[in-house]
């Protein structure tokens, strides 16, 4: 038996064929990613009645030029922050102390990166980081809080800030350039 191909019927099947390859690594690598995608069911909300994270301010705080907010974090899930890196710890009995551990202790008083929003534009929000190239993360466990400081004239009249940060399960800095916000107005 005798089969004979013409070259467009040849170059027909080498054209499927190389669709066939090229697909079959692409599937193969599409069920990976799929397989090893974080697992996020073991995040939860440990108060029902809050937000997963969400900024207050602290009304013990008196200082005119400046306002203290205190960062919850209200999620079973770890999540990452963007400081300088120190924490301030007042110690029972008012002993203060520095620590430079990745991770915040609860109550830590920290210098955090937040973002304010524009008087002209107010869905426009302007990164406030005065500090140059000190950039550090710090990791803030589930049921944890800290506090930090921020101008006083970002919270007056319509005017908000906003928090960013990334699930520890993001990966480094939020590996998926996933960033989340978390607002005070």
């Amino acid at each position: 038996m005798k089969v004979a191909y013409s070259v467009p019927k040849f170059t027909e099947l080498l054209f499927i064929s190389g669709i066939i390859l090229l697909i079959i690594p692409i599937a193969g690598a599409a069920e990976f990613v799929r397989q090893s995608a974080p697992n996020t069911s073991e995040c939860s909300l440990l108060d029902g009645q809050k937000p997963s994270v969400y900024l207050i301010r602290d009304t013990a705080w008196d200082d005119p030029e400046t306002a203290r907010m205190i960062l919850r974090n209200n999620s079973s899930c770890r999540i990452i922050l963007t400081t300088i890196g120190k924490q301030t710890i007042v110690k029972p009995g008012g002993k203060i102390s520095q620590s430079s551990d990745p991770v915040a202790e609860d109550g830590a008083s920290i210098v955090l990166e937040y973002k304010f929003n524009s008087v002209k534009e107010p869905w426009a929000f302007i990164s406030y980081w005065p500090y140059g190239d000190t950039v550090s993360t710090l990791t803030l466990n589930g049921g944890h809080s800290i506090k930090f400081l921020v101008l006083a004239k970002y919270l007056q009249g319509k005017r908000g800030i906003a928090v960013p940060f990334h699930y520890e399960w993001e990966g480094f800095l939020g590996g998926t350039s996933v960033e989340h916000l978390v607002y005070f107005h």
